[in-house]
């Protein structure tokens, strides 16, 4: 690894700082962004995870389907992490529920919007058979596009 103006590594890098702060960047491209890196505090349970959590919303800005085993992978492997507190790019901090309750949604959308889009209804009528779920109303600007953005992904993918 080189450090100067750049930090460049293949996988895991550690930067070590005094007594038991050190920080774990650790490469995740592939979800949002091809050169995605999660950093880690362990001294402090606090992970940093870029823009693969935005409150709900696909972390793709476009539909691709070869990219949904790899979102899987990599909020597994967040969830893997001894963190008791998620810096997401944008928005409040998160905890790991917050990731687990979010898969739950992701699936059940790749699960219920492609049938509805294969059998003609547009987005409106697709929204009004799958409103935002109750217990992620209040996440930060979920209700307001982020859950129509995510039908309109999956329904044009399907």
């Amino acid at each position: 690894m080189t450090f100067g103006k750049d930090a460049v590594f293949a996988d895991t890098a550690i930067l070590r700082g005094e007594g038991e702060a050190r920080i774990e960047m650790t490469f995740v491209g592939g979800t949002h962004t091809q050169w995605d890196t999660i950093l880690y505090f362990p001294h402090a349970k606090v992970l940093h995870i870029a823009d693969l959590f935005g409150w709900g919303m696909i972390p793709f800005g476009r539909w691709d389907p070869d990219r949904v085993p790899r979102l899987r992978e990599v909020l597994g492997r967040v969830l893997s992490y001894d963190a008791r507190v998620l810096v997401p790019g944008h928005g409040p901090v998160l905890t790991q529920d917050h990731i687990r309750r979010w898969l739950t949604y992701f699936e059940q959308l790749l699960e219920r919007v492609p049938p509805l889009a294969s059998a003609g209804q547009d987005l409106s009528q697709i929204e009004t058979a799958l409103p935002p779920p109750d217990d992620m109303r209040d996440w930060w600007r979920f209700v307001d596009w982020k859950h129509r953005r995510n039908l309109e992904i999956v329904a044009k993918g399907a």
